[in-house]
């Protein structure tokens, strides 16, 4: 695997599925484009943790504020979709990127994800290559 030339501080993969977890952890662990990959296991999970480590009034993001969001669509308590709509009426979505992973197809899903400031929508399972060209064109790395 390629490595980058500058590092994201921090992601939060947002995921219940433990496979998936393993897998996109490992990927961006091989990249070595990140310092710290914290897991929330379900949207008011990582809503919860936006809230404690990210302060919009605040100039400088502060270091355990991710810099990208990877979101699962479907999970329980909170799916990806009420986490877009909690960070966009809490002007989260300005301080952060987001990707969309699922496993959905459904260009309904798509469209919906779409009406929110993502990166991009990606359907598991993503390859290492993938990740890095995602990551990559987002953040110059």
């Amino acid at each position: 695997m390629a490595e980058a030339v500058k590092r994201l501080n921090c992601i939060l993969l947002v995921d219940d599925d433990p496979v998936s977890i393993f897998l996109t952890s490992t990927y961006l662990e091989d990249l070595q484009i990140c310092g710290q990959v914290r897991v929330a296991g379900n949207g008011m999970e990582a809503f919860d943790y936006i809230r404690e480590h990210c302060e919009v009034r605040q100039p400088v993001v502060p270091c355990n504020c991710p810099d990208l969001v990877i979101l699962d669509i479907d999970m329980p308590l909170m799916n990806g979709f009420d986490f877009l709509e909690q960070c966009r009426q809490s002007d989260y979505l300005k301080i952060f990127k987001v990707i969309v992973l699922t496993s959905s197809k459904s260009r309904r899903d798509e469209e919906r994800a779409r009406q929110y400031p993502i990166v991009d929508y990606l359907v598991k399972p993503v390859t290492g290559s993938e990740w890095l060209t995602v990551i990559d064109r987002e953040f110059e790395l």
